[in-house]
């Protein structure tokens, strides 16, 4: 069956969302109403501000800037104006088919530009008949809940290891153990690297190389064998390649404490290269180990002392090179470094990860089959 051809903005209608904009950043626990951004943090905190409600639900929210998207079925309010509510034409259009399509699609994306009305909603898309793309959708709504019950028990394991680091290397903000502190640059067997950028005309579903997304290292590991691909120069490839250990930071975020968040690769020897929003980190492991890095990258209090001192705050915050290496990092005795090393690797055995993987590639690979109409007829 052949599905008809039509412009991504004629069956997703938008809404500025400047009347539900809070009044107030002032958030509590205590307070009910939700405060989002379709950027990764989602969820902003509560507000007690019960005026100027969205409620024609279920909708999507859509960064204007960042083209992140976020379904949503609850009343709530928002941040800020550089976003546009989405809603389906509903007797052409199943809001959570075209949720799902959105995550597959991909524009060249110039920085700090709005992108649904110039890149989006012009976009020719294939629809499908209504009844199949309520069927494509329950397919998967079921593969990503199966996809984050998998990471709740990955993130339950994440904080075991982070209370294992904690009791090893004692608390990194009053380091008790008088451990040696040294800037990040300084720890390198190589200079911090940005990864590279490439137009929509680099991707291809076959051959290339595969290249780590920020949206990839939702997990903190990256693997490879579910990413997109990318045709590029052998000396890009050399430039910009990744070998296991080394760690990738976000290099921009709109969440102030979202920039320099890591996440550890685990390559094999194919090729595997990182895109521009990415600064690449390569430790000297006769200094520090990739895995201790990891941890302290990601402990709170760490963060707080020592990281995000270096992050501007923008409208997009984000850190340079020459910011990133002069990060402190709080250095214990290498063995000691190569005990928690041994720990942690018994620990993800015991998490399952290799079932968090396998349903991260089941989810990827169904939306793909999806919207190829490979998936339902």
């Amino acid at each position: 069956m052949s599905w008809e051809m039509v412009n991504l903005g004629d069956v997703l209608y938008y809404e500025q969302p400047t009347n539900y904009i809070v009044s107030s950043d002032i958030y509590s626990d205590d307070f009910t109403m939700p405060v989002l951004t379709a950027g990764k943090s989602f969820l902003l905190g509560y507000t007690n501000e019960t005026h100027g409600v969205y409620s024609n639900l279920p909708a999507i929210i859509f960064d204007d800037f960042t083209t992140d998207s976020k379904y949503v079925d609850f009343p709530f309010k928002v941040k800020s104006s550089a976003m546009k509510i989405l809603k389906a034409k509903e007797d052409a259009a199943d809001i959570r088919f075209m949720f799902y399509l959105l995550q597959t699609l991909n524009v060249d994306r110039e920085q700090h530009k709005r992108y649904w009305i110039s890149k989006f909603a012009p976009l020719q898309i294939p629809l499908p008949p209504l009844p199949v793309q309520k069927r494509i959708a329950e397919i998967l709504d079921a593969a990503d809940a199966l996809k984050r019950k998998d990471y709740e028990l990955l993130k339950k394991y994440d904080q075991l290891a982070q209370a294992i680091f904690i009791d090893m290397f004692g608390d990194p903000v009053k380091n008790e153990k008088g451990w040696e502190v040294k800037k990040l640059g300084d720890l390198q067997v190589t200079k911090s690297q940005n990864g590279l950028y490439v137009t929509q005309e680099n991707y291809t579903k076959s051959g290339g190389v595969e290249m780590v997304h920020m949206s990839d290292a939702f997990y903190g590991v990256v693997k490879q064998g579910s990413l997109k691909r990318v045709l590029i120069s052998e000396s890009e490839i050399e430039k910009y390649k990744l070998t296991e250990d080394s760690i990738l930071v976000a290099r921009r975020s709109l969440n102030y404490e979202g920039a320099v968040k890591p996440c550890l690769i685990q390559a094999n020897n194919n090729s595997l290269v990182y895109e521009s929003s990415l600064i690449r980190i390569v430790v000297d492991k006769s200094k520090l180990l990739p895995l201790y890095l990891f941890y302290f990258l990601g402990n709170e209090r760490a963060r707080k002392q020592y990281i995000l001192k270096y992050i501007t705050k923008s409208t997009i915050s984000g850190i340079n090179n020459d910011n990133l290496n002069k990060i402190e990092i709080v250095v214990p005795p290498l063995n000691m470094q190569e005990t928690f090393k041994i720990i942690i690797e018994v620990l993800n055995k015991l998490s399952e990860l290799k079932i968090i993987s396998d349903s991260t590639s089941l989810f990827n690979s169904l939306i793909q089959k999806a919207f190829k109409g490979e998936l339902v007829q």
